[in-house]
């Protein structure tokens, strides 16, 4: 069965629900707060400005998406700008649902349906994927670090620790005692005792849910990067889809192995 272009009905959900809010430029929270948009859908519609000039949306066949997905990349492996470049300035992605595992393997850190949308901003490298609960959680990642893959988790770490107000992540590490954040595989209760010592029962559970979360993201980042670095592959089997939407009916869905990516477009009626 094909897949249909998620991002598209996306887009239609939210030109329905908000006219005109989509059209002309790039508005701020602001401008769409006073143009009636809840506060949840704010993210969505940001993304949604991006993508829409080029309207690129990417299917991946089941195998192909496994592959990416499950592809390891080095520990040493630099993440770079000179390596990572996105065919369009904002793409959409949909692959196959991923299941995210904590280090022991035994909790589930997070649940995805693969639909992602993935851009770039200056140096920082974006993507928001579709979780299960039919939301959207977004992260980024600082290119111009050129840290290597192994280094990534503790940078995002640190990033997200600083967003909450924790500026030394170097006595957090101590209180764990850990040398690193990607040593943790789960908080035991000694390790809570001592956050909650230094910084309340609050802050102790605002650090383990950074940490948790982070652990999410990473884990995404690797599959991002494999993405991008497939998509950068001129050989790449890709299978690009085009909807075209006439009449308030999906006209036709096209599917190959194009030489380079198709555009999906909306007709108007």
């Amino acid at each position: 069965m094909r897949k249909m272009v998620f991002a598209l009905e996306y887009y239609n959900k939210m030109k329905k629900k908000y006219p005109h809010v989509l059209d002309g430029e790039r508005k701020n929270d602001f401008d769409m707060a006073m143009q009636g948009v809840d506060l949840d859908d704010i993210d969505i519609m940001h993304i949604l400005q991006l993508w829409k000039k080029d309207k690129m949306l990417y299917n991946f066949a089941d195998q192909t998406a496994f592959e990416i997905l499950n592809q390891t990349a080095p520990p040493d492996y630099t993440i770079s700008s000179d390596f990572l470049r996105l065919p369009y300035p904002c793409i959409a992605v949909d692959l196959i649902p991923i299941e995210l595992f904590n280090g022991d393997g035994m909790n589930t850190v997070g649940t995805y349906t693969g639909r992602a949308f993935i851009w770039m901003e200056g140096t920082r490298l974006f993507s928001s994927w579709e979780t299960t609960k039919a939301t959207f959680e977004t992260f980024d990642f600082d290119l111009s670090t050129l840290s290597v893959m192994d280094d990534a988790y503790d940078i995002m770490v640190k990033e997200e620790l600083a967003r909450e107000k924790f500026n030394d992540p170097e006595l957090i590490l101590k209180l764990l005692r850990v040398q690193r954040f990607a040593d943790i595989n789960y908080f035991n209760q000694i390790q809570i005792n001592r956050l909650s010592y230094k910084y309340g029962d609050d802050g102790a559970f605002i650090i383990q849910s950074v940490v948790r979360r982070v652990s999410a993201h990473e884990a995404l980042l690797h599959r991002v990067i494999n993405t991008v670095l497939y998509l950068n592959c001129t050989n790449a089997d890709i299978e690009a889809a085009e909807e075209k939407l006439k009449s308030g009916a999906w006209a036709s869905i096209l599917g190959g192995n194009p030489d380079k990516p198709i555009r999906t477009s909306i007709m108007q009626s």
